[in-house]
């Protein structure tokens, strides 16, 4: 993976803290980040970040960006990947949180949500086209090209 400590730890524990983490991820299985109301939002990003904070991806101190990639693949209409180039510098512009990590997702995943639901119809025509294979993927590559072009950061920082 990129820079830093961002290698997957051991595979048994993975597959442990996903197991461990079943009834919560299918309590949630079923929804789309879009179709959640900006009511049950708040309660919905407590949720992903409890199940977020449980599991064990990666060897790396932040475990934030890899595993909301793990839990990505597996809810891709609901959970956004994050990542610290990317991500960290739309919301934050920077490369690091000055908040704790639980407080960071639930607001990122807050403000996901509002351009989810905000922006409906324009992600939906994207959806199926290049890499854009969820609702979360697609506004996770809208923040990329806008950091890429507005922040102008390098492409492989």
């Amino acid at each position: 993976m990129g820079k830093g400590n961002t290698k997957l730890g051991d595979i048994e524990e993975l597959k442990r803290s996903f197991r461990s983490q079943a009834e919560p991820i299918q309590r949630v299985e079923n929804l789309a980040i879009a179709d959640i109301s900006g009511v049950d939002a708040p309660s919905v990003a407590r949720d992903l970040w409890g199940i977020i904070s449980q599991l064990r991806v990666s060897i790396a101190k932040v475990q934030i960006v890899a595993n909301s990639k793990a839990l990505h693949h597996l809810l891709p209409s609901l959970v956004p990947p994050i990542d610290r180039t990317y991500t960290y510098n739309f919301f934050y512009n920077r490369n690091g949180l000055t908040m704790g990590k639980g407080e960071a997702f639930q607001e990122m995943y807050l403000q996901f949500h509002r351009i989810a639901t905000t922006n409906r119809d324009v992600i939906q025509a994207y959806i199926g086209k290049d890499w854009n294979t969820s609702e979360t993927k697609t506004i996770d590559n809208a923040i990329v090209g806008y950091v890429l072009k507005e922040l102008r950061l390098p492409v492989n920082e």
